[in-house]
């Protein structure tokens, strides 16, 4: 048996530190304490200062502010062998530069324990053995370890700092060179000698998914100064991740079992179907690589201080109705308890659809262009209605059938001059979904830039209640005939045929339930952009007003993506367009307004603003009872 440490629970405790590289901060400010019982995991990217962090927590490099306490004494203050009986470290890289046994070797570490005269007893090879055991090394124990694989070193390493029988561990990329067998077994030796007696294990890896599995907690280093501690599987979410290592993760579930696995990142390739209408206006797909913006779930730390605050207002508790849970969800959307509201926007993107060639809509396909060139007039309802509300308003071409004329005022981003029709085939291929939906997000990331934290997006597009009815059939798991409704004013035969001829595209397309074959086979690209759109602006902390029934079919395909998009959304309104309101009860939401509209172009995320400013200003300008001294109702 090994022998117990000489004292009860360890503590290890950062106390503000600070760790750089050159010119570089790594860890800025840190303070954690790490007890007994806890299995941690460092994870973070290349260069973002795990193996720094290790070493300055075992005590050889000192931080550039801040220290490290065990036990509650500095580490630079304790004697050498006193340390070690408390913390064992193992580095990277080659631990064995001599010829000697492998029980020799895992000897070696030890030496705190010895007697003055430095022999070992019984209690120390029986320690040694017990390590070799532990690791499955026992028939190696004879075994030059000059003769041993790199895997078999790395075990042997593993024993001896085992074999140290201290009760903080530090662990510097333990698993590397071992195989994936080794790895869980190594694991599973280290979380039962945890729970033996009071010990604490820090380890680093780059397996996120064997550190969720066996690690108690987690410290993911950013590698800007930035880190998230907590439970593993809290810190290691795919937002968090993607966000450290710069690459999008997913999270998939089968049964009681989990796995963070990287998200499609297709590199991007000419298209080559060609649109015989119209081939001069495919869009040069590059082969830059494509990724799409990952969300964070909605910050909940202000959730009782903003509630508080609420509570507290000259007013009974919940008198103001929805107003109070708005401005309590745009404090935690901006992480304050003060919120603004910042240079508000509208973006509404324009495209036609294919699907109208089978009659659809009441209205011909030239109309979308048509009231493309009123919005840049100033004569539609949604200018009318943005200035009213003081909203920015952006008109974006994101694939027009017709030829629009020269504007300063029009972003002209076409994907192609509208899509094909998917009655007969995919809508869009997947890399032009996929182009659309990032050209969506990098428009809301133009607004953030200039300091945009509120937007609502519409939209234009003759046919595209076809196009939000399919999505939503397919998305929600509604039958077509619940999902269509009479779009821009069908008469009963025309309602009737465009719900038969939406069954027969569903009918011909086996579509997998992946929402970007979803939306590639049935969207718009105007769609597609409020997708990429809703994605960015959470992203970016921007408070979202979600619009009628398209707007809301695109967040369906964003939130099918990352459903932590929801957090960041107001529903302003409950459309009259048949389906909408099966839409609002699938995501859970709760709109605003209902007013009878089905027009679309973001008229009612623009009548809702006003709201959002009526949230932002009570919350902020209204007296507590303490500051106009007034009695509470306790009081």
């Amino acid at each position: 048996m090994m022998t117990r440490p000489s004292l009860n629970a360890p503590a290890l405790s950062a106390q503000c530190v600070t760790l750089r590289a050159g010119a570089r901060t790594l860890l800025d400010d840190f303070t954690h304490t790490f007890y007994a019982g806890e299995v941690w995991c460092i994870a973070g990217p290349n260069g973002a200062g795990k193996t720094t962090l290790i070493s300055a927590l075992a005590g050889l490099l000192a931080p550039a502010t801040g220290h490290v306490e065990v036990d509650g004494l500095r580490v630079a203050d304790w004697s050498p062998v006193d340390l070690a009986r408390r913390r064992a470290l193992m580095p990277q890289g080659e631990h064995d530069a001599f010829s000697a046994s492998v029980l020799d070797i895992v000897m070696l570490n030890r030496f705190p324990h010895l007697s003055g005269w430095g022999w070992e007893g019984a209690e120390d090879r029986a320690a040694a053995h017990t390590a070799l055991d532990t690791l499955g090394l026992a028939p190696l124990a004879t075994r030059d370890v000059l003769s041993l694989s790199g895997g078999e070193r790395q075990r042997v390493a593993l024993a001896a700092v085992l074999c140290q029988d201290a009760p903080l561990l530090l662990l510097d990329e333990p698993l590397s060179h071992l195989d994936l067998h080794h790895q869980i077994d190594c694991l599973e030796a280290l979380t039962t000698w945890v729970q033996h007696t009071p010990r604490i294990v820090i380890f680093s890896c780059h397996d996120l998914n064997l550190a969720r599995r066996f690690a108690t907690h987690a410290l993911l280093l950013e590698g800007n100064g930035g880190a998230h501690a907590g439970a593993a599987r809290d810190v290691l979410t795919p937002a968090l991740a993607s966000r450290a290592f710069g690459y999008p993760l997913i999270l998939i579930r089968d049964g009681d079992h989990e796995a963070l696995v990287p998200a499609m990142h297709p590199r991007m390739r000419r298209a080559t179907h060609q649109d015989t209408n119209n081939p001069s206006t495919k869009m040069n797909m590059t082969s830059s690589l494509l990724a799409l913006p990952v969300v964070e779930p909605l910050d909940q730390t202000l959730r009782n201080e903003l509630q508080h605050i609420i509570d507290t207002k000259t007013k009974p508790p919940g008198s103001l109705g929805r107003l109070e849970s708005l401005a309590r969800q745009i404090g935690m959307i901006q992480r304050t308890t003060r919120p603004t509201i910042e240079r508000p926007a509208m973006i509404v993107f324009a495209a036609d659809h294919g699907i109208a060639h089978e009659g659809v809509s009441p209205y011909p396909q030239a109309v979308t262009a048509q009231m493309v060139g009123n919005f840049l007039a100033g004569g539609a309802a949604i200018n009318a209605l943005s200035g009213v509300a003081g909203l920015t308003l952006e008109i974006v071409n994101a694939g027009v059938a017709t030829p629009l004329p020269p504007s300063d005022v029009l972003v002209d981003i076409p994907i192609a001059r509208g899509t094909r029709n998917f009655a007969h085939e995919p809508a869009m291929t997947r890399e032009e979904a996929l182009a659309a939906m990032q050209a969506g997000a990098a428009r809301v990331r133009h607004h953030a830039a200039l300091g945009t934290n509120v937007i609502g997006l519409g939209e234009m597009g003759i046919a595209n209640t076809s196009a939000a009815a399919c999505l939503m059939s397919r998305l929600c798991g509604v039958p077509i005939d619940e999902c269509v409704g009479r779009g821009t004013g069908l008469d009963n035969a025309g309602l009737a045929k465009k719900s038969n001829v939406l069954a027969s595209a569903l009918a011909i397309h086996a579509v997998s339930d992946d929402p970007l074959d979803v939306l590639a086979t049935f969207g718009g690209f105007e769609i597609a952009m409020m997708a990429g759109a809703y994605l960015a602006a959470a992203q970016e902390r921007m408070t979202i007003l979600v619009d009628g029934f398209i707007a809301t079919s695109a967040l369906l395909v964003a939130d099918a993506l990352a459903p932590e998009v929801r957090g960041y959304c107001v529903f302003a309104h409950a459309s009259n367009e048949a389906g909408h309101r099966r839409m609002l009860d699938y995501l859970g939401a709760i709109p605003l307004l209902s007013l009878d509209l089905r027009l679309g172009e973001g008229t009612g995320a623009a009548l809702a603003l006003p709201l959002l400013r009526a949230a932002v200003a009570f919350i902020n300008e209204m007296a507590s009872f303490e500051s106009a001294g007034v009695a509470d109702r306790d009081a």
